[in-house]
């Protein structure tokens, strides 16, 4: 069936023709094509079979359907993605763009497209036609986006987009290959972490291409053991550049240990940036019984490591959802219950009270940059706090 023959589908052709599209692709991504019959998906997708062989002739037809389906599954938010590439920086967001539909999709099964070229080279020409065409759209784009980057003077004029975007794809493809048979995703990200830091050696800024050799491992003194020393560079990191411009490489770098290691440890590096959240929760600060005093102390808290931590983190917790999590458990929770202790003389509004002083603070903090001094928080003990929750004198 073409696509003006889709067009001419009635609503409910169309709604029946998709059920049976995507229940055979869930079946193939889990079974294989060889693994899944017509009757399998007649099953699935609850339909008879007179209605499969009214939208497809025979299973090869609805295989190039699945390969259409999962093409455009995979590839086009992708390309949406690199067709708006103008930095290093956007191509780590397509980096973690990727991991995070490895992840979301359960794709310890491999990639869908690729798995399906794997099964149908050399048995299927047509469909095998169908998946390059669609590793096609997939390289082209990586490969407009990288000669875009050049052209606007970002890399130097050496740089071969088309081999930069072959290796790219190469390093998708053999990462979700490894990452499959480990079940484990740092190889995913291990290799693409590297073709990145190959299209960094390129930078028209001066910086090197070439990579420092590493000195043997070794735990930094002062360090009780290596995972503290790569959350403390994380966490400088984090306040030097912020979670977006945050690398592996540069983590591995400052923590003088290799990208295995860190991986041996953490998922990725949303899941690094949260066990520092998490360290942090562990090292609680005093909270003092008189009111004015604890005020003090959590504005200490939240201007000082917490708050470095906050700033590096801010821009990413709009897209982060865990590590906004996480930061309001960790970072923010303890201060605003303690808060909320030294005002139960409030009742029911000492919760919200607290909720308006942790606000205020860090409206200061991240937003117009104003100090947080012991004189506003007078002002804002005896304006908003004290009339609401009784006079606390002192």
């Amino acid at each position: 069936m073409t696509q003006t023959d889709r067009s001419r589908l009635t609503r409910k052709g169309q709604e029946t023709r998709g059920r049976i599209v995507r229940a055979a692709a869930e079946m193939m991504y889990e079974r294989g094509v060889a693994g899944t019959s017509t009757e399998d998906v007649q099953v699935a997708a609850g339909v008879s079979a007179s209605q499969i062989y009214h939208y497809f002739a025979d299973k090869k037809s609805l295989v190039r359907a699945v390969v259409a389906q999962q093409v455009e599954n995979v590839v086009d938010p992708q390309v949406a993605l690199l067709n708006s590439l103008d930095s290093v920086e956007a191509l780590r967001e397509w980096r973690d763009y990727v991991i995070k539909a490895h992840r979301k999709h359960q794709a310890m099964r491999g990639c869908p497209i690729g798995s399906l070229s794997s099964e149908l080279a050399g048995r299927d020409p047509a469909a095998q036609s169908d998946l390059a065409s669609g590793f096609g759209r997939w390289e082209g784009a990586i490969r407009d986006g990288i000669a875009a980057m050049r052209d606007r003077g970002e890399l130097r004029s050496d740089a071969d987009p088309e081999r930069l975007a072959i290796a790219a794809l190469a390093a998708v493809q053999g990462g979700l290959l490894l990452a499959q048979a480990r079940t484990d995703s740092a190889p995913l990200e291990i290799a693409l972490d590297e073709v990145i830091d190959r299209v960094r050696g390129f930078r028209a800024d001066g910086e090197p291409a070439a990579k420092p050799s590493r000195t043997p491992e070794s735990v930094p003194s002062g360090f009780a053991d290596r995972e503290e020393a790569i959350r403390l560079a994380t966490e400088t990191l984090l306040a030097e550049v912020g979670y977006d411009q945050l690398t592996m490489s540069d983590v591995a770098k400052r923590a003088n240990a290799s990208k295995a290691t860190i991986y041996r440890h953490w998922d990725g590096k949303a899941d690094l940036v949260e066990s520092v959240i998490r360290a942090h929760s562990q090292t609680p600060i005093d909270m003092p019984p008189d009111p004015r005093a604890l005020l003090r102390a959590v504005r200490d808290a939240l201007t000082g490591q917490d708050g470095e931590l906050v700033l590096g983190l801010v821009g990413a917790l709009n897209r982060e959802p865990d590590l906004a999590s996480a930061v309001r458990r960790h970072l923010i929770d303890d201060k605003r219950n303690a808060v909320a202790s030294a005002l139960a003389a409030a009742g029911e509004s000492a919760e919200l009270l607290a909720e308006v002083f942790v606000a205020a603070l860090l409206s200061r903090l991240v937003v117009t940059k104003e100090p947080v001094d012991d004189e506003f928080l007078d002002q804002l003990m005896d304006s908003v706090l004290s009339p609401a929750a009784g006079d606390y004198g002192g």
